[in-house]
């Protein structure tokens, strides 16, 4: 087979994780957190450190830097998975409790934090 194999039933388990089976008969559990921590959106990739997405430097489009920091979801809100859902025959979207859902999660990239978190049990 070549290319990634695709997932053949993804089902939430009452640990918060997800167990992935494949097309190749491998089966990964991916840890909410871990899903989480690798979201690929914009937003998350800039909060993780990676410059890539970020807005133009401009100092007159540059927001004010306020010492207030406002929490507006708890750990627990941010690891609650709330829907799944397909986008197209390639990816599956995710909602988190905070409300956050922009992260498109590729089969490859499922694919690879699931080998990854196979590796540290």
């Amino acid at each position: 087979m070549t290319g990634t194999p695709a997932p053949t039933e993804i089902k939430r388990e009452a640990n918060n994780t997800l167990r992935i089976s494949w097309s190749d008969g491998e089966t990964f559990v991916i840890t909410h957190e871990s899903l989480r921590r690798a979201c690929p959106c914009a937003t998350c990739r800039e909060a993780a450190g990676d410059e890539s997405h970020s807005r133009p430097i401009n100092t007159s489009l540059k927001p004010k830097s306020s010492l207030l920091r406002i929490v507006e979801h708890n750990k627990e809100e941010q690891l609650t998975l709330r829907r799944i859902w397909p986008v197209g025959n390639y990816a599956i979207g995710l909602e988190w409790g905070d409300g956050h859902g922009s992260g498109i999660f590729s089969y490859p990239l499922l694919r690879e934090i699931g080998e990854a978190e196979a590796q540290t049990l």
